[in-house]
């Protein structure tokens, strides 16, 4: 079989996103296969040297969020349309709702298979969403999530668990120079990695940690990301200097290695990437009670689950995990032991490859 062209297209490809990490793992892996030819249109981000790294090229287009959309919508279809023609592609791979309607109404113009990954449980609906000739779902909860809130054919959908890549999540990292005055060993470390919004439920932890303070006089609390907080919640951060907010990172395996329990107290998570690579370092996890981390979790045997929203329930279970270290720890090892049954990279790739190879050969 000749190669076959195949475009994958995003929004922002960011540092604290794991949905820019999902990407950049497979684009890493594709890109070895001689039978493919990839390709990569983003709207940009601060994680673009990731791409270069592995000689991607990227095109740029204009993504914004919203109805905002709306306004880019005909000029990015033309654009699309004659950048599918000019390079023969014959599949494109969607990761976000906007790209994804792109990419359908250019099927419709050209000889073009689609394909969407759902990365994220989606709460509004929105007409001519997921009209892709086939659907990733990363997790159960987002299988579910398509069929019921988004009526899509359950034959179009393929469960596929996004995979960790050991090599990639064990690179050497430094910390930053503003912890140089911190003296690290006497403290216990919290740890927070993502995009730093109320989805997440960052507002949740930084109100838990605070309301904690004169508890936790020897414990450190990390929120690496982009920082997306409201006047409110900073002002708490800069007034409690055991809070140190961290700008994303290219890479944070040192952080992991510091920290005694990563938290991730998402309302709404679809995996969650932090929560996983706090298994590969067998670090004890508090989670939020909710979708693909619920699905993933049992609570007190590989981690805990708080009641999204709850700060009461958060500072509780901080207070837990940081007074019961051996069963913490044993937390931690069995969350390891999961997170090492899901795909391999080699695995996740030979599926992709054959769901590829299938559009390929569809009529």
């Amino acid at each position: 079989m000749a190669k076959i062209n195949i475009l994958q297209i995003t929004t922002n490809f960011n540092y604290s996103c794991g949905v820019s990490t999902h990407i950049f793992l497979i684009l890493k892996e594709l890109r070895k296969l001689a039978c493919f030819n990839i390709y990569l249109i983003t709207s940009g981000g601060d994680a673009l040297k990731r791409l270069r790294d592995i000689s991607i090229n990227p095109v740029f287009y204009k993504f914004s969020t919203g109805w905002k959309n709306l306004l880019y919508l005909i000029p990015n279809y033309f654009a699309l349309k004659t950048f599918c023609s000019k390079n023969n592609i014959y599949i494109i791979h969607s990761h976000h709702r906007y790209p994804e309607f792109l990419a359908w109404l250019v099927s419709k113009r050209l000889h073009i298979r689609t394909i969407s990954t759902a990365h994220s449980i989606v709460k509004r609906k929105k007409y001519f969403s997921y009209q892709s000739d086939k659907v990733i779902a990363i997790s159960k909860s987002i299988q579910v999530h398509l069929i019921h809130r988004f009526q899509v054919n359950p034959s179009k959908i393929i469960l596929l668990h996004n995979f960790i890549d050991p090599q990639f999540v064990y690179q050497h990292s430094f910390l930053p120079s503003q912890l140089s005055g911190i003296n690290l060993n006497s403290k216990k470390i919290l740890l927070y990695i993502g995009r730093i919004n109320k989805d997440k439920g960052v507002d949740v932890l930084i109100n838990a940690f605070n309301a904690l303070k004169n508890k936790l006089i020897q414990v450190i609390l990390f929120i690496i990301g982009s920082n997306e907080l409201n006047s409110e919640l900073y002002k708490i951060i800069k007034d409690n200097d055991s809070i140190v907010l961290v700008e994303p990172q290219a890479s944070v395996s040192n952080f992991y290695t510091i920290s005694d329990v990563v938290i991730l107290p998402s309302r709404v998570e679809a995996l969650g990437y932090v929560m996983l690579e706090a298994g590969m370092f067998k670090k004890p996890f508090i989670g939020g009670n909710t979708d693909g981390i619920a699905e993933f979790i049992e609570h007190k045997k590989n981690g805990l689950l708080v009641e999204p929203g709850n700060v009461e329930a958060l500072s509780q279970a901080i207070i837990w995990m940081l007074d019961h270290p051996k069963e913490a720890q044993t937390m931690g090892q069995r969350l390891h032991e999961k997170v090492m049954t899901l795909n391999s990279k080699e695995e996740y790739i030979a599926k992709l490859k054959n769901i590829y190879y299938e559009l390929a050969s569809a009529e």
